[in-house]
């Protein structure tokens, strides 16, 4: 069994995002150090500090590369704070006092980050390296205390290596609770208008491809399929994606007939007309078919309509009939089916009396039926928004093209 769909996101949709991660930063790591309590002995010397408090912070928006082998790292340039807390040592007395430390251009690096999945949602890999840089890294406390240049000499050596720890532990975890409240954002399983549950679970490793920018891969099938543990990448994720877009939808032929199965189940291609005593009744005898046929999506409906009479039975026919359906977007995370040219339809009933009083009824019931049901939910994030997008066929899939706005 194939994926049914894959998604591009282009790499600066990625950037938009990783952004906001600074802001967490800033949030995290004056909380993080108000319950710092450190405490050294260098020789006989005891040193305690604590009581830190953030007097100011500057985390600059966060940005995202690749290396060469595309690997992502995220990067926290020249981030600026100043740090207050108090000291207190012992040698043959004890003191106490107050000091400050600044930092000053200070580059923090977090990677290689390495995209998997679990559990059908997007993780990363759980050992990430975190690296800090800086010009400056200086304390400062008041010339009048006794010792103050020995003072100050194991002050800034342990202030220094402590808070490195700290900041590198408070930047790792910080965009691990980043990371998983952007999976709760993410939209993966869909009620259908049937009251079925379409699952479009990652199936496989993500792909960082030229430039930075990530293929998923989704099984967009129904949650009562089983999924093959051995899913092998399709062809379309070897064809070229278009240069431009935010996102990308690959959407197999496939996944349409997911769509379609669910109604089919749910009796969606079964009706009952009645008009002036007269009775149709119609039943799909198959599943319908659909198939891409140029600009279009060809559904196929082998249908059986039983026409009577009150309860007297007079007629009955079995017909398959072809109708075209175009694929659009209308700014919600789903993309609607629409019927091509209803009027143009021939029917050819054997019984004329059927055409003349119930054909009219069936072509709104099938325009109906597509419009409002067939509807293809797809992966989002939620508060992302596709301010356009434009849709083609490629082969046997649907490629929707989304230029998207971040909330």
């Amino acid at each position: 069994m194939h994926e049914d769909r894959d998604l591009k996101t282009d790499v600066h949709i990625l950037q938009s995002y990783i952004k906001k991660y600074s802001k967490w930063i800033e949030t995290s790591l004056p909380d993080a150090l108000t319950s710092v309590v450190i405490k050294r002995k260098f020789g006989v010397f005891n040193l305690r500090v604590e009581n830190f408090q953030t007097l100011f912070i500057r985390v600059p928006p966060t940005k995202l590369f690749t290396d060469n082998d595309n690997y992502y790292y995220i990067q926290v340039p020249k981030l600026d704070a100043d740090i207050a807390g108090v000291w207190a040592c012992k040698l043959l007395w004890q003191k106490r006092g107050n000091f400050t430390f600044q930092i000053r251009n200070m580059t923090i690096t977090v990677g290689k980050i390495m995209p998997l999945h679990y559990y059908g949602l997007p993780f990363i890999h759980p050992i990430v390296n975190c690296t800090l840089d800086f010009e400056q890294f200086r304390s400062t406390i008041s010339k009048s205390v006794l010792c103050h240049r020995v003072l100050s000499t194991f002050l800034n050596k342990l202030v220094h290596l402590e808070v490195e720890n700290i900041i590198s532990h408070v930047v790792v975890e910080t965009f691990n609770s980043f990371l998983m409240h952007g999976i709760r954002q993410i939209s993966m399983r869909h009620l259908l208008p049937t009251g079925s549950v379409l699952n479009n679970m990652m199936v496989k490793k993500p792909e960082v491809i030229s430039g930075g920018n990530v293929v998923t891969y989704h099984a967009g099938l129904l949650e009562d399929e089983n999924y093959d543990s051995d899913l092998q990448k399709n062809t379309f994720s070897n064809l070229q994606f278009p240069a431009r877009g935010d996102i990308i939808y690959g959407i197999s032929i496939r996944m349409v007939s997911e769509v379609i199965r669910a109604a089919y189940s749910h009796s969606a291609f079964e009706w009952n007309f009645a008009s002036d005593g007269y009775q149709l009744r119609a039943r799909c005898t198959e599943v319908p078919k659909v198939s891409v046929s140029r600009n279009y999506i060809e559904l196929k409906l082998k249908q059986n309509y039983q026409f009577s009479n009150r309860s007297f039975y007079m007629h009955w026919d079995v017909h398959e009939f072809i109708f075209f359906l175009k694929v659009h977007y209308s700014h919600s995370p789903r993309l609607h089916l629409q019927v091509v040219n209803s009027s143009a339809w021939t029917w050819n009933f054997s019984n004329p009396e059927v055409e003349v009083r119930f054909v009219s009824k069936v072509q709104r019931r099938i325009a109906s039926l597509v419009s409002n049901q067939l509807l293809i939910p797809l992966p989002m994030i939620r508060n992302v928004i596709a301010r356009d997008g434009a849709i083609t066929f490629l082969n046997d899939y649907i490629l929707f093209v989304s230029f998207v706005s971040l909330v």
